[in-house]
């Protein structure tokens, strides 16, 4: 669980960021002001048809995520997952919105007493202001928000941002 750590937690709240995607799921943990504490990639064998090992290595990382949480003495109280999108065909919506479901419910089985929501593109860029179309705004959005991501993957910055809009879109609390 490769990511940014910086001064140590205690006691406080963190909200997890996830960007569902079925190559590479990328996640985030922010505290309740907005300061980004570390992120990571979970990479998926798409070779592999057996689906159970993927859902497994999510399984498995978001486990890892929570220790690290326990570790620092935070508690993990949001988890929010991007909604899938409408892909290019048919047979692609229906696998991404699949996966996403799945790894929300992996969510739901190891941060059961967090609140967890799925939350859509459209709506995550607009509670932070971010226009325009593509990857690009996102990056400098979040190059500017926390300096420290530069150099982090496209799916650890996706997660950092959807986790902020999930902090300004709820209140926080013990």
């Amino acid at each position: 669980m490769a990511g940014l750590q910086r001064a140590p937690l205690s006691g406080g709240r963190v909200i997890l960021g996830i960007d569902a995607a079925q190559g590479v799921t990328g996640w985030a943990l922010l505290t309740d002001e907005e300061r980004l504490v570390t992120t990571g990639t979970i990479v998926i064998d798409r070779n592999d048809e057996d689906r159970r090992h993927a859902f497994g290595a999510v399984r498995d990382e978001l486990i890892g995520v929570l220790h690290t949480a326990d570790a620092a003495d935070v508690d993990v109280v949001g988890v929010f997952v991007e909604a899938p999108y409408a892909g290019p065909n048919r047979k692609v919506t229906v696998d991404h919105a699949r996966w996403v479901g799945n790894v929300e419910a992996i969510a739901w089985r190891v941060f059961s007493h967090a609140l967890i929501e799925v939350i859509a593109p459209r709506e995550w860029r607009q509670l932070l202001g971010i226009a325009g179309a593509g990857k690009e705004p996102v990056r400098l959005w979040a190059e500017g928000q926390w300096p420290e991501i530069a150099g982090r993957t496209q799916d650890d910055i996706d997660a950092a941002a959807l986790a902020c809009a999930a902090l300004r879109k709820v209140e926080v609390v013990a």
